[in-house]
């Protein structure tokens, strides 16, 4: 479309008038609205029509002309679903009417200074920078672009993500006594339709105060010979095995396990079965992560170079002096960090 004066982009009128605009041409499959120039020489041919063709006038809008050229890009710009909804003579009467209506509404909306307003700024600003994602870094990092070496280096750094052993999740009861620990089993043994009744002994008798707060909870736990390198515990290893040992969620080892920390009641909470992905399995998710990660270390290293030319100055201290209500629970957890 060429135009006298210039346009806002649809993504750039305020709120409640981009919602009267889209509506229409969202039911017509519009990816970005119609007042996006093609920016196409007239010569070029394009979709079949000569570049004479491509220049005739289809619509005038005030100062904006729509023109045969700009109609088809339009229509190109769409799935091959919605091109073919689009065929016959009416449907694109249909098409045309809505793409003149949002010229109408984007035009009064500039006539009205909503183009001048501050949230249009702000959409026109956020509109280029994605823009320039888009055409500057979105088509520079493709997965086809990712070689096999890539994948395969990835895999293998992050091996324990693909590779994990089964895991089982227990809770505990601490005590130092054995005769206590003997007792306290079986009192779940006879209530053990009671589904309150660990985590009421447990905040009862337990001595280890990190599970104690959260009902003998201590979370999951790999077997010792199957751990990675730099991989602990909360729990001695004898308590691990004999959790292992169980088989359903809820079960109780059948006696105390002994430690050098006391006697520990052992239940089973849940159970992770051991994960094997191979790489053919996880390759496309791979290429996703590295081209995210090339692309936004690509991002970062032209905004180091921009601050730098731009030589920014922040200050720091400004920043107490914006105040904002907020709620009171809110406040309370930021305030604790």
């Amino acid at each position: 479309m060429n135009t006298t004066a210039r346009m806002p982009h649809p993504k750039m009128v305020p709120l409640l008038l981009l919602s009267v605009v889209l509506l229409p041409l969202a039911g017509c499959g519009e990816k970005e609205g119609a007042s996006k120039s093609t920016d196409k020489g007239p010569a070029e041919a394009r979709h079949g029509l000569t570049a004479e063709e491509a220049a005739k006038v289809l619509a005038k809008v005030g100062t904006t002309t729509v023109t045969v050229g700009d109609f088809a890009d339009r229509l190109a710009e769409q799935s091959p679903y919605l091109r073919a909804r689009y065929n016959s003579p009416e449907r694109r009467k249909e098409y045309l009417d809505n793409l003149i209506r949002f010229e109408l509404l984007a035009e009064e909306a500039r006539r009205r200074g909503f183009f001048e307003a501050d949230e249009v700024k702000r959409a026109e600003k956020q509109m280029m920078i994605q823009e320039m994602m888009r055409k500057d870094f979105d088509s520079k990092f493709t997965l086809a672009s990712i070689t096999d070496a890539e994948v395969k280096a990835h895999y293998e750094k992050h091996l324990n993500e693909y590779q994990k052993p089964a895991q089982v999740r227990l809770s505990h009861i601490l005590v130092k006594d054995r005769a206590l620990a003997e007792k306290i089993i079986a009192e779940l043994k006879a209530g053990k339709d009671d589904s309150t009744l660990f985590k009421r002994l447990a905040e009862a008798h337990s001595i280890d105060a990190e599970s104690k707060d959260v009902f003998g909870d201590t979370g999951f736990h790999t077997l010792p010979k199957e751990r990675s390198a730099g991989e602990t515990s909360t729990l001695p290893d004898a308590v691990i095995e004999a959790g292992f040992s169980l088989q359903a969620n809820g079960d109780l080892y059948d006696k105390p396990v002994a430690s050098d920390r006391g006697f520990h009641i052992v239940r089973l909470t849940a159970k992770r079965d051991a994960l094997a992905r191979g790489i053919e399995e996880v390759r496309r998710s791979i290429q996703h992560q590295i081209r995210r990660e090339k692309r936004d270390a690509a991002v970062e290293a032209l905004v180091a170079e921009l601050r730098k030319k731009a030589e920014v100055k922040e200050d720091w201290s400004r920043l107490k002096d914006v105040k904002f209500d907020a709620p009171a629970e809110v406040q309370g957890a930021t305030s604790k960090k």
